[in-house]
């Protein structure tokens, strides 16, 4: 059998519902260009969407911007294009965040002519608050200062880190270089993971808590309480990718530094079932 004749192209997921009835996953699709509408019933279904699937706008810093008035152009990192040149060109902007993105769209405005750049940092662990010196010295980079408001012209924006401020004048544009989110948005909430943390930071541990023996209790003994970490994502409702609620409803995750092993380890974890090779 050809691999392609059931894989679908230039379509869009509109909506994944579970029809209890049925006992199956309803798959309502519809095809770019043509828009037409189609409606596939599955037993299982596999999430794969990524991690870059919409735009992560901080919606505090967002709601400041708004209702301050400010007056210039806002946008994200994935909405640069052909007009980024008209936008930097002589001008002042402000990046927030300061990863890879905030990095390669500094270099790339410094080269089209940017008068100067302001970059906020909110934690100093991205790559650009790591970077040595930029080309021209135009690029300042302010640690744990955000946005709290706006200037009364409505072209400033005032920074703080809970205790000073600073105001930047005359800010033509803001780019959020904050990243992206998962796009869970077609699935139907009951089958919605909380795929953005919770961080070990959100459990709230006894703390006479002891951990109980086991395999390694006789090689390291009692763990103090202050040196167990939880892993840095995890799922309460997730288990090796299945729902657990649902567990023909699967989530193909990367999680850590190394996405290729994530996804290759994960794709055999979720095949198990699907071949039955695990129940």
């Amino acid at each position: 059998p050809n691999f392609f004749d059931d894989v679908k192209f230039n379509t869009s997921v509109e909506s994944v519902t579970f029809d209890d009835d049925l006992g199956k996953f309803v798959v309502r699709t519809v095809e770019s260009g043509t828009e037409r509408v189609a409606e596939g019933v599955f037993d299982k279904c596999v999430w794969a969407g990524g991690n870059n699937g919409k735009p992560n706008v901080p919606r505090n810093i967002s709601k400041v911007l708004s209702s301050g008035g400010y007056k210039g152009t806002v946008m994200h990192s994935s909405e640069t294009g052909p007009n980024f040149d008209r936008l930097v060109r002589g001008k002042r902007i402000l990046v927030i965040g300061d990863s890879y993105s905030a990095e390669d769209l500094t270099l790339q405005a410094i080269k089209l002519g940017v008068d100067s750049v302001d970059m906020c940092s909110r934690t100093g662990t991205g790559i650009a608050y790591y970077t040595g010196s930029w080309p021209m010295d135009k690029v300042d980079i302010h640690y744990a200062f955000a946005p709290i408001g706006v200037t009364k012209d409505g072209r400033g924006v005032v920074l703080g880190d809970g205790t000073d401020q600073m105001i930047l004048a005359d800010v033509s544009t803001v780019i959020y270089c904050t990243g992206y989110l998962s796009n869970l948005d077609m699935l139907h909430p009951s089958m919605r993971p909380a795929v953005v943390g919770p961080y070990f930071t959100d459990y709230k541990i006894p703390k006479d808590w002891k951990m109980p023996p086991n395999a390694l209790s006789k090689e390291f003994g009692d763990i103090p309480l202050g040196k167990i970490m939880y892993p840095p994502f995890v799922h309460d409702d997730i288990y090796r990718g299945q729902l657990i609620s649902n567990p023909n409803m699967m989530f193909l995750l990367e999680r850590t530094d190394v996405p290729l092993a994530d996804l290759d380890v994960m794709a055999w974890l979720l095949l198990a079932p699907m071949t039955g090779d695990l129940p």
